[in-house]
């Protein structure tokens, strides 16, 4: 499965699969759940999804459902909620449009045309695509303008928000 290709990963609790991926192609159903199918697309590029998730902590200086750089400056993931809520669905940095479904639930219609239900709301979602942004242009700007390396920043122990001013 091309990583590229992802829009979302949500749990999926009927049969043996664990979860569905939706792609630009369409759905695919999973035996591993969304945790288990995170770590292995960080693991493609050596690193773990905690060890992204504490990078991007200690940078930025986000605490909370901090978003996943699955291939850094490329490719990223946010939870909508708590990675511990069995409910948890990762969403990709491509575009996606919301309706409010109820209160706490948003239909969220990806680039294929799919629809995806999540335990979110508005706010939260939108809140989650900025970080993601924000860390993705971020990454891209300090790579291709050399102005600097990444653990530069950590070397200091500031974030990049601190370093950046």
């Amino acid at each position: 499965m091309k990583v590229e290709r992802i829009l979302a990963i949500a749990p999926h609790f009927i049969g043996d699969a664990k979860s569905i991926v939706y792609t630009l192609d369409g759905k695919v159903e999973c035996e591993e759940t969304p945790k288990q199918l995170i770590e292995q697309f960080c693991l493609r590029d050596f690193s773990t999804k905690e060890g992204r998730k504490q990078a991007v902590k200690k940078l930025f200086g986000y605490e909370k459902k901090i978003p996943i750089l699955i291939q850094p400056c490329e490719i990223g993931a946010f939870p909508t909620t708590s990675s511990k809520d069995p409910n948890c669905c990762y969403i990709f940095q491509h575009p996606f449009h919301m309706k409010e479904k109820e209160k706490g639930r948003m239909a969220l219609r990806l680039l294929n045309g799919e629809q995806l239900e999540v335990y979110a709301s508005r706010y939260s979602l939108r809140q989650q695509s900025y970080k993601l942004q924000h860390i993705l242009m971020t990454c891209r700007y300090l790579m291709k303008e050399d102005l600097g390396s990444l653990t530069y920043s950590l070397k200091f122990d500031k974030t990049l928000s601190e370093w950046m001013k």
